[in-house]
């Protein structure tokens, strides 16, 4: 049966699947929470999964026509969008290693909408080795944008829909550095006006992951189960804010002893030979929080000693590295990202463990590394996707994270007043990338593509990026 959700001035048409193809997900493989998905298969399967809905509203606009990502993607897929009927080809979805709750959209012009609506959609796969699984209709407990549907919207206020979209589950990432940035992101916006509406999103995205002994259940990059463990460095930036809710959760006994369990010769909390910038932010900073609230100088000296392992062996001059290896070489030089995990994982370390112990030179290095972002700032406020290339386009993602750091770094006296004109420009800039109901587009892909889908102009629609965002935005001097 559809289902008509209104929400002011934005309508959402669910599409119910009709004719699903009968297919396992691989052994190897889970969708999470015990949702429903079904594939969309190879054009030489001839059986294509096909949408139908019962209701026909009245379009005057463009609408979007959407679908989100149940199982990881490690290659490239071509998806052709058909009316049922007519068999009239009215669109198609250019998917790139997408991750597990990726909302990806195309536009349908009136005419096409008005009978995609009477007469249903098709979906069939024209590049693509291994079949695309989406979510189903069939999910009552998800959030409807995670449902295949169809956006009918008129003027709206994006930002007010932005706030709309964190405070829910449509805001919810794979567990782990995706996860960690919205989860920082809404802790940043409860101020003390939406403090228990943040808290409260908060635990019902944690619930999500735990069951009611407080199991952890949840899937790694690769869409593998790997409940009750700790997958890897990147894992573990949800833990400093399940600290923060739950001070006493038993999970936070289990990242404690996988990080002090991966300290390699040099104090470094790596995964295996290679140092990353993530780690600045994924596991320095979750650190420092746990320092602080166990009261254990062992971890804290641990957060101070990554950072400045990192800025020893991450930092050339005016060039970061995303990741360095044993053998002294790097990769990622200047990714817009890996600034925004080094300056995030500064500042917010500094702020924890500032008064109790001596951070000069992290502040050094944090104020450093700030003017040299500024120094790559772009004129429409928004940053490269690798900060020095001028010749590509801007990645939204990197540049709500470099200007939430700034922000947290003025906001917390580590920073100077000059540098709120960058943080202002940012956000300006940001706000207007936003789709009707709040979703924040422009964003370059996850990595897992290497860095040539990195530097081409492929971008998508990431929750991730919007927790950047909201830490931005939650901490923006007023």
């Amino acid at each position: 049966m559809d289902i008509k959700l209104t929400n002011n001035q934005l309508q959402y048409y669910i599409g119910a699947v009709k004719d699903g193809f009968k297919l396992q997900v691989p052994n190897s493989k889970r969708i999470p929470f015990g949702w429903k998905a079904v594939p969309i298969l190879d054009t030489e399967f001839d059986h294509p999964l096909k949408l139908l809905w019962s209701e026909n509203p009245r379009i005057d606009d463009t609408v979007r026509f959407r679908i989100t990502i149940a199982l990881d993607v490690r290659e490239e897929k071509l998806i052709e969008v058909f009316l049922i009927n007519s068999g009239q080809v009215i669109g198609e979805f250019d998917i790139r290693y997408a991750h597990v709750f990726e909302i990806f959209e195309i536009e349908i012009e009136v005419e096409y909408a008005l009978k995609a609506l009477k007469e249903g959609i098709g979906l069939r796969m024209t590049k693509g080795s291994q079949p695309l699984w989406i979510f189903s209709n069939s999910n009552p407990k998800a959030d409807k944008l995670f449902l295949p549907h169809i956006l009918i919207t008129k003027e709206t206020d994006k930002l007010q829909e932005f706030y709309k979209r964190m405070f829910s589950l449509a805001s919810v990432q794979p567990f782990g550095w995706m996860e960690g940035c919205v989860l920082d992101g809404l802790m940043d916006l409860g101020d003390e006006v939406l403090k228990e509406k943040a808290y409260d999103t908060i635990k019902k995205h944690i619930s999500l992951f735990f069951d009611k002994n407080n199991n952890l259940k949840y899937e790694n990059p690769r869409s593998e189960p790997v409940d009750g463990t700790v997958y890897g460095i990147e894992n573990c930036l949800t833990y400093a804010v399940i600290a923060k809710v739950y001070p006493q959760h038993p999970s936070l006994d289990v990242v404690i002893e996988y990080l002090c369990s991966h300290i390699n010769n040099e104090g470094s909390i790596q995964d295996g030979d290679m140092l990353s910038a993530e780690g600045s932010y994924t596991v320095a900073y979750p650190l420092a929080v746990l320092a602080k609230q166990r009261n254990r100088d062992d971890l804290a000296k641990l957060a101070i000693r990554q950072l400045m392992i990192a800025k020893e062996k991450l930092v050339d001059g005016d060039k970061l590295y995303l990741r360095t290896f044993s053998d002294n070489t790097h990769s990622f030089t200047n990714w817009g990202r890996a600034y925004s995990w080094y300056m995030l994982g500064l500042v917010r370390t500094i702020i924890e463990l500032d008064g109790s112990y001596d951070v000069y030179e992290l502040k050094r290095e944090f104020e450093r590394v700030a003017d040299l972002a500024i120094s790559f700032q772009q004129k429409n406020g928004l940053w490269n996707c690798f900060v020095d290339d001028v010749s590509k386009v801007a990645d939204n993602s990197c540049s709500a994270g470099i200007a939430a750091a700034i922000a947290l770094g003025v906001k917390n006296n580590i920073l100077s007043g000059r540098f709120l004109i960058f943080e202002d420009k940012a956000l300006k800039a940001l706000l207007s990338c936003l789709t009707p109901d709040g979703l924040l587009t422009g964003v370059a892909q996850s990595n897992k593509g290497g860095e040539e889908l990195q530097r081409g102009d492929y971008r998508v629609i990431s929750q991730m990026a919007m927790g950047l965002m909201a830490q931005l935005i939650g901490n923006k001097n007023k």
